[in-house]
């Protein structure tokens, strides 16, 4: 597996540029992308040569791809997002190429809709005031490799991020809770303090994952199962992903 994980991204860079979209046993339509909303922090799954290893999405943007899917009801795909700099070039920071994979189920034969993604916003080269920001935007296949591919732009002009709401939104990202707005998000975070006192406080120490090692990938594959599932039964629930700490590469035990 690993050395197919190095193909898909050899594939991948070969898609790109030979060809935006190619289909196999169905078609898709990668239509369009938009941001709408900021969050903070959340599970981004990247890939390397030697596999996915798992990071921080930090301060971001939350949007969707507008996609249309056809024969693939019923399998699991990935989406993989992939910035491009203003030369069009693929961008990377010390851990490798940026990039954030999702995983999504097709749950209709002919579904025309939107796929949830998040943006770093560290990704974004706000100070050079940029008239786009371009994306490759790649779908792999059950078996790990791509089956349609296409770079899409999006207009700073077109980001409508609702101020009155943001506030909430990254309050909650950060305590867990959630709220339409700050005063509920406020109270949520309060009322937990309080609950806490009351019932007195729990004495919890936080230490590496035991069974991943603090990578948050399944030690049995290694995650290779993010890409095709098949490989591992351990991690079939969340494929590729440590059932032990979710991903979090720590666990919390009770002291008593």
């Amino acid at each position: 597996m690993k050395r197919s994980i190095k193909t898909l991204v050899m594939t991948t860079i070969m898609l790109f540029a030979a060809s935006e979209c190619i289909q196999a046993q169905g078609s898709i339509e990668i239509k369009s992308m938009k941001f709408d909303q900021m969050g903070m922090g959340g599970r981004m799954v990247r890939l390397s040569d030697n596999g996915i290893f798992l990071d921080d999405a930090g301060m971001h943007f939350e949007g969707f791809i507008n996609m249309t899917i056809n024969g693939f009801v019923g399998k699991r795909l990935v989406c993989m997002v992939e910035p491009l700099d203003k030369d069009g070039d693929r961008i990377a920071d010390r851990k490798g190429q940026l990039m954030n994979l999702t995983a999504f189920n097709v749950k209709s034969n002919q579904f025309n809709g939107e796929l949830n993604v998040d943006i770093p916003y560290a990704w974004m080269d706000l100070k050079s005031k940029p008239t786009k920001f371009s994306y490759v935007i790649t779908i792999i296949g059950p078996d790990g490799e791509p089956i349609s591919s296409k770079t899409l732009n999006v207009d700073p002009q077109t980001i409508k991020v609702d101020g009155n709401k943001m506030g909430a939104k990254m309050m909650g990202d950060m305590f867990g809770v959630k709220g339409n707005s700050e005063k509920e998000v406020a109270a949520g975070v309060m009322m937990e303090g309080l609950l806490g006192g009351l019932f007195g406080p729990s004495v919890t120490a936080e230490h590496t994952c035991s069974a991943c090692d603090g990578e948050g990938v399944c030690p049995e594959c290694y995650g290779d199962a993010f890409l095709n599932p098949s490989l591992c039964r351990r991690c079939s629930r969340d494929p590729g992903i440590c059932r032990r700490c979710k991903g979090s590469g720590t666990e919390t035990v009770d002291i008593d």
